[in-house]
């Protein structure tokens, strides 16, 4: 096990160690820089081609460590859709709608080989279903690990966290030939934190991009669709993965409805389009006044609800009691938001 294990983890690092700082230096050089403006929280001009280095140090052990074939190759082919269109909107932006069929388009390749939820029966209108789930599900995790990548550090370690209690979740279903993919996810984003995740003072010299935090969000979504929940009953099953991703569910939830009921959007074009500085994040960084003690703080948080979906998969029939507690804690979440805005608007108002 630790023969398999140690190239899994070692060889994307190594990579991401050495691919990130040329990803920098083309996104100097082709001018593909994230230029600080009032909705950003950075204040110097950052190249924003980390992702691509996230690709490759993905891709590489991934077509040399794992067998490519089924649904690990229709990951990797959806997945390296998602790093195409998103180099294409790095350079040029592309509209928001044009990279939301982008990311359907990437859904239904993974579908097409096999990769869904099974909610409901095996007949026509049951694998509609079914199919609608999963393609609705790729996008929003997609775009949620997108959305939450505002902040130093903040989808690389989360994402790390996530693929982390994957692998747990691959260990207890017996599929060990899944566990490499999400020590792929660590090892890649581990190598590219201590570019992106440097303290208050330093500062981020590479941001992953829209490239890196929809890859990411892609290929995390895609294995909580193929890890095995269905022996749970079904309010567990369900649970359990948006557990995992609770954090930034929760964030993409909270700022779409803020955003439609302060009339901030008005449709459908202009909510995929918005952008600004209401997220978790820059709520906690109001509070806590520092980016790092904000970042730490959203990790332990997702920690916390992570553990609470490994409890329901290993003892489903206290469902109700850990999903109580996860409720407690995005409760918590909630009162210190909502706490930053009224300090935010009184301030204002002074």
């Amino acid at each position: 096990m630790l023969k398999e294990v140690l190239p899994s983890i070692l060889v994307p690092i190594v990579l991401s160690l050495s691919l990130t700082p040329l990803a920098r230096w083309l996104g100097k050089r082709l001018g593909v820089i994230d230029v600080p403006a009032e909705r950003r929280v950075h204040s110097i001009p950052t190249p924003k081609t980390g992702g691509w280095a996230i690709f490759i140090s993905f891709i590489i052990p991934a077509l040399l460590l794992t067998k490519l074939h089924g649904e690990t190759l229709g990951l990797l082919l959806a997945a390296s859709f998602i790093f195409v269109i998103e180099i294409w909107d790095d350079v040029k932006e592309l509209p928001a709608i044009i990279k939301l069929i982008s990311q359907i388009a990437a859904a239904c390749i993974l579908i097409s080989f096999g990769v869904s939820v099974i909610i409901f029966p095996d007949t026509l209108w049951g694998n509609t279903l079914n199919y609608t789930l999963t393609l609705l599900w790729l996008v929003g995790i997609t775009n949620a690990v997108n959305f939450i990548d505002g902040m130093d550090g903040l989808a690389a370690g989360l994402s790390i966290i996530f693929a982390f209690l994957f692998s747990i979740v691959f260990l207890q279903m017996g599929w060990s030939s899944m566990v490499p993919l999400c020590l792929f996810i660590i090892g890649t984003c581990l190598g590219f934190l201590p570019y992106n995740f440097r303290g208050e003072k330093t500062g981020a010299t590479v941001f992953m991009g829209d490239t890196g935090s929809n890859f990411l969000g892609f290929v995390l979504a895609s294995l909580a669709v193929m890890a095995e929940w269905s022996e749970l009953k079904l309010l567990p099953s369900l649970t359990a993965p948006l557990l995992i991703f609770a954090v930034v569910i929760y964030d993409m939830a909270y700022i779409n409805v803020r955003r439609i009921i302060m009339r901030e959007v008005s449709n459908v074009r202009e909510l995929l389009e918005y952008t600004g500085k209401d997220h978790l994040h820059h709520r906690l960084l109001y509070l806590l006044g520092s980016k790092t003690k904000t970042v730490l703080t959203i990790y332990l948080l997702a920690i916390a609800l992570g553990m609470n979906a490994l409890l329901i998969k290993m003892a489903p029939d206290y469902f109700w009691i850990l999903l109580l507690q996860a409720l407690v804690i995005l409760s918590f979440a909630t009162i210190l938001e909502i706490a930053a805005n009224r300090r935010m608007k009184r301030e204002k108002g002074g």
